[in-house]
């Protein structure tokens, strides 16, 4: 017995040391994997017709939830409030990411990357009582390059069984101890995909691949047969990413549109297709980040 307890104490410290080993390999990289110290601008997007809009009291207390998770994981957040304070957002309607990096852009806020939140409310009226759950998809563009580098699944969770007379703010109130638990997982998540390097005159950088932007494009007077040879013909540009509607109507759809190609080569490529297409007096105009196409022959239904 004596010669075999030396033998098993071997074993025990061989055991213990190598479970030391593990717990401080994972603390390293859990520690290594979260950018920290990141100067953020928060959103909310309302860029299609079933997202709720930013200024609804559950979108304002996810703004107010995560920006108050990611500050307490050692980030400076600029939100809408920013704007409003220093009277420079007025009454403009932000509802694209697009919009949000053309205004940032314009008074020169110096966030390292924007976290652009969609939040979609759903409602249960089945025989348990209506109940409602919010779940919320947020998207990290890296600036100035406005460059997507991640983007979630949409993060669900479920609310409470309401009275029949819930306003808007009492909904808020009943969905308030879930959002703060997801708005810390998200926070956590946001965290761990962050780009590591710094916006500024001291962190600038060429990027080898170029980024992606987001752009509106809006047609007015298209049918949707013509519409639908729009569609097919975008997925063909150079630096194509993928696409979303914003809104679709008979005669009026717009669409974001993500690529790698700077707003020439867009350009040029769109005067292409009409003429390709034989898609006659269409008249153009570009800004930024926007383009709007606009030609006769589409009457509402």
């Amino acid at each position: 017995m004596s010669s075999k307890a030396p033998k098993l104490r071997t074993i025990q410290y061989k055991a213990l040391s190598f479970l030391v080993l593990l717990v401080w390999a994972a603390f390293m990289t859990t520690t290594a994997t979260h950018a920290t110290g990141k100067d953020l601008l928060v959103v909310a997007i309302d860029a299609d017709r079933e997202a709720l809009q930013r200024d609804d009291p559950i979108v304002r207390r996810v703004i107010k939830m995560l920006g108050q998770a990611l500050i307490e994981r050692n980030h400076r957040v600029t939100d809408e409030s920013w704007f409003d304070r220093h009277q420079q957002l007025g009454r403009r309607n932000l509802s694209s990411a697009a919009e949000w990096v053309r205004e940032a852009r314009r008074k020169g806020n110096r966030a390292d990357a924007m976290i652009a939140l969609k939040t979609y409310e759903i409602r249960d009226h089945r025989r348990r009582g209506h109940a409602t759950r919010v779940e919320v998809i947020a998207r990290i563009y890296t600036l100035p390059e406005v460059r997507v580098v991640f983007e979630t699944d949409a993060i669900s969770k479920a609310g409470a069984v309401l009275p029949p007379d819930c306003d808007r703010e009492c909904v808020t109130s009943a969905v308030t101890v879930p959002l703060d638990i997801m708005s810390q997982e998200l926070a956590d998540n946001l965290s761990r995909n962050l780009p590591q390097t710094r916006y500024g005159a001291r962190f600038r950088r060429q990027a080898e691949i170029p980024g992606l932007r987001e752009y509106l494009l809006q047609f007015n007077g298209f049918d949707r047969d013509e519409i639908k040879r729009v569609e097919r013909y975008l997925k063909l540009f150079s630096g194509y990413q993928s696409y979303d509607f914003v809104e679709r109507s008979p005669c009026r759809h717009t669409i974001a549109y993500l690529t790698r190609i700077q707003r020439a080569k867009l350009e040029s490529n769109v005067r292409r297709m009409f003429r390709e297409l034989k898609l006659r007096s269409v008249r153009l105009s570009f800004g930024t980040l926007r383009m709007n196409a606009s030609k006769h022959g589409c009457a509402e239904r």
